[in-house]
């Protein structure tokens, strides 16, 4: 968290680092082979763990559809706005994965017109 932010958009925001400063194992060759990322959904801004659980899958979801991401950097999406101003009726519902979805193709989107 302490690198700089790469992309940012309405609820999200992206922070990247080289895998190196993350990763300090003796066998760099299987550790290379993979992308690391971490996704971080505060309770102040998700109050219910579905909600929390439903966006983290999401996050999950759009990022295995990335074909540009670098395997020798690490990556942290990170939800930085509350959603009450959405007014949800249920946290698995169609309308907040869409948002959520939209949201996170845009900020990859960004990363990759850098």
């Amino acid at each position: 968290m302490s690198a700089s932010t790469n992309s940012r958009t309405a609820y999200f925001s992206l922070h990247s680092c080289e895998k190196s400063v993350v990763v300090r194992t003796e066998n760099s060759k299987t550790d290379n082979e993979h992308i690391l990322f971490g996704a971080l959904v505060p309770k102040r801004f998700a109050k219910r763990a579905v909600t929390r659980n439903s966006i983290k899958r999401q996050i999950r979801s759009v990022l295995s559809e990335q074909e540009n991401l670098s395997d020798k950097k690490a990556y942290v999406i990170r939800l930085h706005k509350d959603l009450k101003s959405l007014d949800l009726k249920s946290a698995n519902s169609n309308f907040l994965k869409e948002i959520i979805r939209r949201d996170l193709k845009v900020l990859f989107d960004k990363l990759n017109h850098k």
